[in-house]
Formats: structure tokens, C-alpha cells, sequence
């Protein structure tokens, strides 16, 4: 098998009978049972046949030429030498029935089979005619199969209609994690309502793990992670958010009309008016993004004893002031009190639309102290 092979090693794989599997009156031996092929063997002039019985019931009568006489091996007439140089190379098989004997039982249950069922197999061995008269039976075994249904996905976390909320330019996650049942099968996710530059990403949850959503019998724990840094025009964002986890593969077991997905659908929101400092980041900075000064920002943060020191990430900054909006009240008239512009009000609150302000309304206001009309008796 080595034609040309460069001193490259070949190998040959095979795989043992498991016993007779052919009958043949005419065999004079086995009692016509053809008996399957059990080892394979090569050799050469430097490495003779060693001819050794290692199985008792070896067929000595296998067709083929004999390697042998008396011997159990069967050499193979087909050339090997082609292009070779040297030795030559001849391939022998012998035949037996092999021992143990077993047999490999594969099932894909539907819907119709799911609860207990019970399987017994026992073993059998052919009388002298071949034929099974004057047959062995050997021990009962049974086993006792549970099969459980392939329901959809059950949501883990988090709950129906919850609540998260976001800081401005602050990552956060929301882990969605669902139990599904059936660990041989995959996942693959959708959502809708997501607010601008929020995604979902891989998370821990992807683990086996039993709980209550588990109660049916051992399942997986798969998860996305809802993953949102709100930026600073975006206090005051609010988006229903549905996650949605479907198994594609179709076995056609399934039961008729069952749905192969579940969803949970949640709320998340960014606050007004508070921002999250990035790591290195200065009050300037975070000032020319809402078109102020820092010392505005300073005034309006006294946990801050030096504002020219670089804050800590992630330390909370009040951005502005709310202001809860009266009777009478329009975006023009509250702009012109505090020295802003609609098109300001609007960017630090992205839930507020030009004809849609109602009396008890909580805005976010920076105001412009120089520019503010005197006399305002509305305090903030």
C-alpha cells in the first residue's frame, strides 16, 4: 500500500463482525454460516506471517488461498506491488465470530412516546443446523427509558415587564437567560425595540444548570447579555425591548402547532440629567458635550472639592436640574426662564417631544444663569 509513499507510514482501518451474517449450504465448515472478516494483517520476506490462533472459533476453512496449511488466514491475490521496490507486500484477512457480541439500539422518540417505556433485549445463539433449532436464549435485560418533551424555550431571567435602568455613558448588562431542554440543540437569537447602540453579546450563561424552569428534567442554561452605554443625548430614553430565542432544527417529532420559541420582553430607561465619567475624562469635557461650562457642572456637584483633578470612571455627575412642569407650561416658555433653547431642552431629554409636554412632567434643564429672564417665580 506504500507506492510512491516517500518513507510516509500507511495505514489500513477496519472494523470487527460482530458474527455469522450469511448462510451457505455449501460451505463445508461453521455450518454454512459465511462468517465476517475479524483481523487483517500485512507482511513481507522480512517480516513472515506469524500464523497464530488466537481466536478458538476461527473459520480454517475461509475461501481464498491459504496462507498455510491449516492455518486461518486468507491472502489477497489483488497486486500491492505496483512501483515498489524491494520486498514484496501481500495483505491477509482471517475470519471469525467475534466475542463479546453486541449490538447498538438507536432511537428518536416523538411526542406520542414521551413518559416511560420500558426495553428488554436478550441474546440468542444458533443451534448446530444454523437455522436457530436447538437455540440458546440468554438473560432477560430490560431498561427503563424516560422520555421527557422537547418544549420551547422557558425564560430564566429576567422577569415579564421588568424594569432596568441605564446611567449615560455607563456600560450596563442585562443578562437574558433561557432554559432549554433538549441540550442536543442549538439557539439562535433575535430581538426587536433594542434603543440606538445597544446590542446583544455573549454571556456566562451559556452553562448546564437545573432550577425551578428546570423541573421537567436536567436542561441547559443559554444566555445573551443586553448590553447598552447610553449616550448624553439619550437621558431619558425609554425602549420595550423583546429577546426572542428560537431552536431552528426540525426533527419532525415535534408536537403538531408547538411553538419553537420563547421571548420575555422588558423595559430599560436612561436617567436624565446624570452622566458617568469615563476613565480620564474631565469635567471641560463633559461640559462642551452639553454646550455649558464646567464650572456650571462644578456648582452643581459638591461631592467635588477640585475641579481641575481627574474624577474617578464611572463617577456620577449631575448634568443639570429637574424641573417638574406646571400648568401652563411650553417648551418656548420654560427655554426663555432658563436661558436655553428648545432644540437644548430636547437633547437632554430624548422622552420629550415638542407638542407633548403635560402638566407634572419630570425635564431635565441646564440653565444659562446670564442669559435666564429675572422675575421667573417657578423654582427648581
Amino acid at each position: 500500500l506504500n507506492e510512491q509513499a516517500g518513507g510516509r507510514e500507511v495505514h489500513l482501518w477496519y472494523k470487527k463482525s460482530s458474527g455469522g451474517h450469511r448462510w451457505e449450504g455449501s460451505r463445508p465448515h461453521a455450518d454454512g454460516v459465511d462468517i465476517g472478516i475479524t483481523d487483517i494483517a500485512f507482511t513481507n520476506a522480512s517480516y513472515p506471517m506469524q500464523y497464530e490462533r488466537s481466536l478458538a472459533d476461527v473459520n480454517p476453512y475461509a475461501n481464498g488461498s491459504q496462507a498455510g496449511a491449516g492455518s486461518e488466514w486468507t491472502r489477497v491475490e489483488t497486486d500491492l506491488n505496483a512501483g515498489l521496490q524491494g520486498h514484496m507486500v501481500h495483505l491477509y484477512f482471517r475470519k471469525g465470530t467475534a466475542n463479546p457480541f453486541s449490538q447498538r439500539l438507536t432511537w428518536r422518540p416523538c411526542h406520542c412516546d414521551v413518559g416511560r417505556t420500558f426495553m428488554c433485549a436478550t441474546a440468542r445463539a444458533s443451534g448446530p443446523d444454523g437455522l436457530g433449532f436447538g437455540a440458546a436464549t440468554g438473560n432477560v435485560s430490560c431498561v427503563a427509558v424516560d422520555v421527557l418533551p422537547d418544549v420551547a424555550p422557558v425564560v430564566r431571567q429576567p422577569a415579564f415587564n421588568a424594569t432596568f435602568e441605564f446611567y449615560m455613558g455607563r456600560e450596563t448588562r442585562v443578562p437574558v437567560v433561557f432554559a432549554l431542554h433538549n441540550p442536543s440543540k442549538n439557539l439562535t437569537w433575535g430581538s426587536e425595540g433594542l434603543p440606538v447602540g445597544a446590542h446583544l453579546a455573549h454571556s456566562s450563561a451559556d452553562l448546564a444548570g437545573e432550577d425551578a424552569a428546570c423541573a421537567a428534567g436536567p436542561c441547559s442554561h443559554r444566555g445573551r447579555d443586553l448590553v447598552w452605554t447610553p449616550a448624553y443625548n439619550q437621558g431619558g430614553l425609554s425602549a420595550y425591548v423583546c429577546v426572542q430565542a428560537e431552536t431552528p432544527e426540525v426533527t419532525g417529532c415535534e408536537p403538531p402547532g408547538e411553538e419553537r420559541y420563547g421571548e420575555v420582553c422588558f423595559t430599560v430607561r436612561a436617567f436624565k440629567c446624570i452622566y458617568a465619567l469615563a476613565y480620564e475624562q474631565h469635567l471641560q469635557e463633559v461640559a462642551s458635550l452639553y454646550s455649558t461650562d464646567w464650572l456650571n457642572v462644578f456648582s452643581m456637584n459638591p461631592s467635588i472639592s477640585a475641579p481641575d483633578r481627574i474624577q474617578y470612571a464611572m463617577q456620577l455627575l449631575n448634568i443639570g436640574h429637574m424641573y417638574s412642569v406646571v400648568p401652563g407650561d411650553t417648551l418656548s416658555k420654560i427655554s426663555t426662564r432658563f436661558g436655553t433653547s428648545i432644540e437644548h431642552l430636547l437633547m437632554v431629554n430624548a422622552d420629550v417631544q415638542p407638542d407633548t409636554l403635560y402638566a407634572g412632567d419630570e425635564i431635565c434643564i441646564i440653565p444659562d444663569t446670564c442669559t435666564a429672564a429675572v422675575g421667573g417665580n417657578t423654582p427648581l
